[in-house]
C-alpha cells in the first residue's frame, strides 16, 4: 500500500509540473495552441480577410463588373461561383466584402446566407426573408453577396423577390455544382449570369502555401513543419482548401496519438486513412454508372437528414432490393453514411467526401465535359 502511495504523490507531483503527455502539452512542445487548432478558428472569413485568398483572377472578374456597373449605374448582373463542397467560395464572398469596404468609390453591399432563409419553419421564415427583402428594399444596395444558396429550398423564389426589391444592383451568389446545374435555367429566367465564375482547386503549390498559412495562424510563426509533411498534403487534399486544413489539423492527432515527436509523413497518411479519403481514387473508378447516379441523387437532395430509400426507388425505376444491394455497396467502400430516425433510413455522402465525388461525378460528368 504505502508503495502506491509514493507512486500516486509522485505521479501527482509531475502533473503540478505540467510532466504529463496530454494532448495539449504535446501540442505546446510543437509551438502550437489547442484553441487554435480547430476548423472554425481557421475559417474561411479570416483566410480571405488575412490572406486574402489565391483568387485573383476571379475577384479581378467582380471588380471589372462592379466598375461598369458604377459606369452605368442602369444594369443587373449576376455573377454566380460555383464549386465544390470547401473550395473557398465562401472565402471568396468574404474577400469581396472585404475588397469593397477599401474600395475608393463607395459602393453599399450587404452579405447574406441562404441557409438563414430555410432554417426556421415557415411562417417564422417567411417574417425573416421580408424583413431581408424590406432591407434591400429601403438600403438600396449596389452589391448583394448570396452565399450557400443549395440551402434555400425555394431559392429561384428568394433571388426573383430580391431582383423585385432591388432592380439595380450585382448580384454575387455561390452554389455547389449539383444544385447549379440542376437550377440554373429557372434562376436564369429572373436574371441571366452575367458570368459564371467555377473554382478550381488550387495547385500544389498554391496548396502547400495555404498551409504554411495556416500553421503561422496556429503557432503564431513560432512552429514549421517538414516540406515533405506540406507536400503530402497537398497531394492527398487534391487542391480542396476545407480538405487540406481537415488534413492538417488531424495529422496533428495522428502524430500526438503515434507518440511521435513531431508530423511526419505516416501522419499524415494516418489522417487521410480516418478521414475516409486514403485510396479514394481507386475506390471512385470501380463505381458503376448506377453508382454514380445513386451519388448524384443523394448529393442532389435538399433534405439535410439524406435521402430515403424509397425515394431512390421511384427516381431509379428499380426494385427496393437491387437498391439497398447498390446502397450497401456505397456503405462498404465508406461513401456513404446512413442515420436511422425511428423507422426510416437516411443516406448521405460522407461531408469528408463530397468536393472529391461533385469533382468527379458532377463537374466533371455535367458541365466540363
Amino acid at each position: 500500500m504505502a508503495e502506491i502511495l509514493t507512486r500516486f504523490e509522485k505521479a501527482f507531483e509531475k502533473g503540478l509540473k505540467g510532466e504529463v503527455e496530454s494532448f495539449k502539452v504535446w501540442l505546446e512542445k510543437q509551438g502550437v495552441a489547442l484553441a487554435k487548432l480547430r476548423y472554425e478558428t481557421i475559417s474561411d472569413e479570416l483566410i480571405a480577410r488575412h490572406f486574402f485568398i489565391n483568387r485573383m483572377e476571379e475577384l479581378e472578374t467582380v471588380a471589372e463588373f462592379l466598375g461598369f456597373y458604377v459606369r452605368e449605374r442602369n444594369e443587373v448582373f449576376h455573377i454566380p461561383v460555383i464549386g465544390a463542397t470547401g473550395i473557398g467560395k465562401t472565402a471568396l464572398l468574404h474577400a469581396i466584402e472585404f475588397a469593397l469596404s477599401k474600395l475608393d468609390t463607395p459602393l453599399k453591399f450587404k452579405y447574406y446566407d441562404a441557409s438563414s432563409f430555410s432554417e426556421q419553419d415557415e411562417e417564422e421564415e417567411a417574417q425573416l426573408f421580408f424583413r431581408y427583402l424590406e432591407e434591400v428594399r429601403s438600403e438600396n444596395y449596389d452589391v448583394l453577396l448570396v452565399d450557400a444558396c443549395e440551402k434555400d429550398r425555394s431559392i429561384d423564389y428568394s433571388i426573383r423577390e430580391f431582383f423585385r426589391a432591388a432592380k439595380r444592383f450585382v448580384l454575387i451568389t455561390s452554389w455547389e455544382p449539383q444544385f447549379w446545374y440542376v437550377l440554373r435555367d429557372r434562376i436564369e429566367e429572373v436574371i441571366p449570369a452575367a458570368k459564371q465564375l467555377f473554382l478550381k482547386p488550387f495547385s500544389r503549390e498554391e496548396t502547400k502555401q495555404l498551409l504554411e498559412k495556416v500553421l503561422w495562424v496556429v503557432s503564431e510563426g513560432k512552429t514549421e513543419l517538414p516540406e515533405e509533411v506540406l507536400m503530402k498534403i497537398s497531394e492527398l487534399s487534391e487542391g480542396i482548401p476545407r480538405v487540406a486544413i481537415l488534413l492538417f489539423l488531424r495529422s496533428f492527432y495522428e502524430a500526438f496519438i503515434s507518440e511521435k515527436n513531431g508530423v511526419d509523413t505516416e501522419s499524415v497518411l494516418k489522417a487521410a486513412g480516418s478521414l475516409g479519403i486514403l485510396g479514394l481514387n481507386e475506390r471512385l473508378e470501380k463505381l458503376t454508372d448506377v453508382h454514380e447516379t445513386i451519388l448524384r441523387l443523394i448529393l442532389q437532395s435538399t433534405d439535410p437528414r439524406g435521402i430515403r430509400p424509397t425515394e431512390l426507388v421511384e427516381k431509379l425505376n428499380k426494385d427496393k432490393a437491387t437498391v439497398s444491394y447498390h446502397l450497401n455497396y456505397l456503405l462498404s467502400e465508406n461513401l456513404l453514411s446512413v442515420r436511422r430516425l425511428g423507422r426510416y433510413a437516411f443516406y448521405q455522402v460522407r461531408e469528408e467526401l463530397k468536393p472529391f465525388i461533385q469533382l468527379k461525378i458532377i463537374q466533371e460528368a455535367d458541365f466540363l465535359a
